[in-house]
């Protein structure tokens, strides 16, 4: 039996997310400094160096890299023969988002949607648990703003439209969405499962360090005709136009119903922040 204390998990979520904020992924800002050498417009090329700059600027001052401070995912895998000591995991992972957003003195953005009325605290976060065998605690995280999240997409193409019936619903998303993402973006892309399940898959690839390829080769290979497909319609760094509407594109799947296709689609802005925490 692995023994993991409430106050240690809240601590370690807490230090990482209060970090986090202030830090977009390095490998986003490294596929940023690569869109920058290919680019044909000045406008956009500007654009390009400005998010570096602003990229640099917040982690020097740990300062929010975005003035949206989102709402803060957690995929959790716990194994069995683990013992949370001292009071629930979910209550750790909201009091660690608490605690951090105070501390950074973030904007907090969590609200009734019903009423509007703030939550408090930035929370509660948006908690998706599994439990695996053995010991030990993986918690990745993900932070979500607004603006991407509001040009999610669930498609349900036709079974016999394959793998081209699976890009086209990507490209028509990345489409209607246009510049308001903040592009250059990053696309997670479930397939599979129920409707639920998919939109859930998109959210987790985007816990996947930025622009790595997946490890089943058909993935691999479907993220790259995605991307292609995607940048084929121009709309560019902040729809200034030009070759890089999105720096990379990550596919997760789950079997499904012989009848679905079913085609979730997260959108993710260039400020990527995301980490994980372990506990062995």
């Amino acid at each position: 039996m692995v023994e993991i204390g409430f106050i240690q998990i809240k601590n370690a979520v807490r230090e990482a997310l209060l970090a986090g904020l202030c830090r977009v992924e390095p490998e986003m800002t490294e596929l940023l400094e690569r869109a920058g050498e290919r680019e044909t417009s000045p406008a956009a090329r500007y654009c390009l160096e400005v998010i570096a700059e602003n990229n640099r600027e917040a982690e020097k001052t740990r300062s929010p890299a975005c003035q949206d401070t989102g709402l803060v995912l957690f995929f959790v895998r716990l194994g069995r023969e683990t013992r949370i000591e001292g009071g629930l995991l979910s209550d750790a992972l909201n009091a660690a988002v608490g605690e951090a957003y105070a501390a950074g003195s973030f904007r907090l953005s969590v609200c009734d949607p019903l009423t509007r009325e703030p939550s408090g605290g930035n929370t509660p976060a948006v908690i998706y648990t599994e439990i695996a065998g053995g010991g030990g605690l993986t918690i990745d995280w993900l932070i979500k703003g607004a603006g991407a999240e509001n040009m999610s997409a669930l498609k349900m193409p036709y079974p016999n439209e394959g793998e081209r019936g699976i890009v086209d619903a990507c490209v028509a998303a990345v489409k209607s969405a246009g510049s308001k993402p903040c592009p250059p973006i990053i696309l997670g892309v479930g397939v599979g499962g129920t409707a639920d399940k998919a939109l859930q898959l998109s959210k987790y690839a985007l816990t996947r360090e930025t622009g790595k390829p997946s490890e089943n080769a058909a993935a691999a290979q479907l993220e790259q005709k995605i991307m292609e497909a995607v940048n084929g319609l121009g709309i560019g760094v902040q729809g200034f136009g030009g070759p890089n509407t999105c720096l990379a594109v990550h596919v997760e799947t789950y079997p499904t119903h012989i009848g679905m296709l079913p085609v979730g689609i997260s959108v993710q802005c260039h400020s990527v922040r995301r980490g994980r925490v372990e506990f062995n």
